[in-house]
């Protein structure tokens, strides 16, 4: 099941899911095993091999474009690559990043576990890191992810799951109390205050680094283990909201105490001063303790963690303490980092981050054919940061073309010729024009087109009938009217209720089927019949001009001359009175020599009364019969709106 940016695979096999999310720059998978799926593995021991070296495995092909991105992995703080010439070799649990040769990052594989699911108490303390093979083979590239089989067998019954999720450990934290020192080597942390005690404050940092700092934090959770609390003997309980401040100075575990930061730095006010100069005066967020310990607590510091991951704000941590610290009763106790009897239970920060460019707003150029000529950053200067030329048939030209940098990729566009999308992938190089697939590089459609049955003297594959000087080719279906000001002409045939309905892309074809959505109520003979043409299986191409191109019997393309008496001309694909059309299309000129009156009367007379009749397979065109001193149509004429 696909959606969005996700990828489902439910049931993949009897009692495992496997689901992909896509970004930009990341790819993050998740697997989850229920009860029924772990009851199904199979014993290593039965193909002899050793449970401590076997996996649950799920693998993956790439594709790696382009060829000369740089692949590496981050491990102890250094980026060690794990991609030689073609082929990758790595074997480990470690974040992966894929850059270019100015070392762009493109890509990011964060470092990921698998962790038991619905474990109120202990929350992720049963999860394991996954391991990750690459491997190239026959010019292909695999990934491979897995779960040690040891860790899945012996963690208690229930679903388990493979979570995108980056842990950070913590790097110091010390608890603060009135004439204390030496506690940063502690197996634990205090906050609050028990009777007959001084109060107790904690301070504590992570270490952010080893994340990319152009990484989106979409969630980050401090958690700690809240393991007891002491009254000291006499205090009754008081419940505490303990809040979390973004500290300003720096400190180390070793030398801190109620008074000193550092060995010969004092505060400026004891405890960490809430004042913005020790220690932020506003909280980055609070908890609730009540009597309901063990259990984890948690803190949301997203935002601050965001701060410290993009360097906007330099890490010295958070303060933590209690707001009724003063107040006997109990203070609260939590494992510190230096708890060895489980370091599942140490303080950590849970992340969830993306490595997705950052969006940045950009201008799009177009000429007169809807094609993307310049791309425009929003900013003081509007420098051009990528352009386009092309040939009539859309090839891009080498030399006078300029690739979007790729910090910028995110808000460009990739509709380049026509205003169409360009598909680069897997080397296409072709432009996707609605019904068909187009590559510029010949001039042609590679299928037949489904109307060529119409229009016999042109090629199926043909483009723009052959003449991408005069014509463009769009999906068919359609109104097509590129002159702006004919727009609003054609708008003005309507009743003045649907007008606001009226809207064109950026190639000048009508969004008929939003017209026809919002008028349904309206009873009107030029809305029902621009409503027929728009969605016929031919496209009406509407103009103005003095000239008009016809194709002859013979098939030779001539000029012809609409002179002072003929308002409007409709020429069809198949041929009238010896003239075809050359596009392919319904051919609609309205002499440009006319006032936008007389332009209207003879839209509506060619499109809504010639066009309409032709798709609907009715006579067409006029007929000279004996005593009539005009032309009429056979079936019925038609009223036009003139209304200006």
């Amino acid at each position: 099941m696909v959606s969005a940016k996700t990828i489902d695979y439910p049931q993949i096999f009897n009692g495992i899911a496997v689901r992909y999310t896509c970004g930009n720059a990341s790819l993050k998978e998740e697997i989850a095993l229920s009860q029924a799926g772990r009851d199904n593995l199979p014993d290593p021991t039965k193909y002899g091999l050793s449970r401590n070296n076997s996996y649950l495995v799920v693998a993956m092909e790439f594709l790696l474009t382009p060829n000369n991105i740089n692949v590496l992995a981050r491990r102890q703080g250094n980026k060690l690559p794990i991609k030689q010439g073609n082929d990758f070799v790595f074997d480990g649990d470690e974040p992966i990043e894929f850059e270019d040769e100015h070392t762009t990052l493109h890509f990011f594989f964060p470092k990921d576990y698998a962790h038991a699911v619905g474990d109120s108490v202990t929350g992720f303390s049963n999860r394991v890191s996954l391991r990750r093979y690459f491997y190239s083979q026959a010019g292909k590239n695999y990934m491979l992810v897995g779960v040690p089989y040891n860790w899945i067998a012996g963690s208690p019954a229930g679903d388990l799951v493979i979570d995108p999720t980056t842990s950070v450990g913590a790097s110091d934290d010390v608890w603060l109390e009135d004439n204390a020192t030496g506690l940063g080597s502690s197996t634990q942390f205090l906050i609050g205050k028990a009777a007959g005690y001084p109060k107790k404050r904690t301070l504590i940092k992570f270490n952010t680094s080893g994340i990319p700092t152009n990484a989106t934090v979409l969630n980050a959770q401090m958690k700690l283990y809240y393991y007891t609390a002491n009254n000291g003997g006499s205090g009754t309980w008081v419940d505490r909201w303990v809040q979390a401040h973004q500290v300003l100075v720096s400190w180390n575990e070793a030398e801190a105490t109620d008074d000193y930061r550092l060995t010969s730095t004092l505060w400026n006010v004891n405890y960490v001063g809430l004042n913005d100069i020790d220690a932020k005066s506003a909280y980055e967020s609070t908890v609730l303790f009540q009597q309901d310990y063990p259990k984890w607590k948690q803190w949301d510091i997203t935002a601050l963690t965001q701060k410290w991951v993009n360097l906007t704000a330099t890490n010295y941590g958070v303060v933590l303490w209690a707001n009724n610290e003063t107040t006997d009763g109990y203070d609260l106790r939590f494992y510190s980092s230096e708890y060895t009897t489980d370091p599942t239970m140490q303080p950590k920060l849970e992340i969830i981050y993306s490595t997705e460019a950052t969006t940045k707003t950009v201008y799009f150029l177009k000429d007169h054919l809807g094609s993307i000529r310049a791309t425009v950053l929003d900013s003081a200067t509007a420098p051009v940061i990528g352009y386009d030329d092309y040939d009539p048939w859309g090839y891009s030209l080498v030399g006078r073309t300029k690739a979007i940098p790729t910090a910028y990729l995110q808000g460009a566009s990739k509709n380049k010729f026509v205003n169409k999308l360009w598909d680069d992938d897997y080397g296409l190089n072709w432009y996707h024009l609605g019904a068909r697939p187009y590559d510029p590089q010949i001039g042609r459609f590679p299928v037949v087109d489904r109307f060529a049955d119409k229009y016999p003297s042109l090629t199926p594959y043909h483009y723009a009938a052959n003449n991408p000087m005069l014509f463009i080719d769009v999906n068919g279906d359609s109104i097509q009217i590129v002159d702006e000001k004919l727009q609003q002409i054609f708008k003005n045939t309507l009743p003045a209720q649907a007008r606001r309905y009226v809207r064109f892309d950026p190639n000048g074809v009508l969004d008929v089927n939003y017209l026809s959505e919002n008028t349904q109520g309206i009873d009107d003979i030029n809305l029902k019949a621009a409503i027929l043409v728009g969605q016929a299986e031919i496209t009406a191409f509407i103009h103005q001009s003095d000239k008009y191109q016809f194709m002859d019997e013979k098939g030779n393309i001539t000029q012809g001359d609409l002179g002072i008496g003929i308002r409007g001309l409709t020429l069809a694909p198949d041929g009238s009175k010896f003239q075809s059309t050359v596009s392919g299309k319904i051919d609609v000129t309205i002499n440009i020599n006319q006032s936008d009156l007389s332009k209207a009367q003879y839209i509506g007379h060619e499109l809504y009364g010639h066009t309409r009749f032709y798709t609907e397979g009715r006579n067409w065109e006029h007929d000279y019969r004996a005593g009539c001193s005009a032309p009429h149509f056979l079936d019925t004429k038609l009223t036009v709106l003139t209304e200006l």
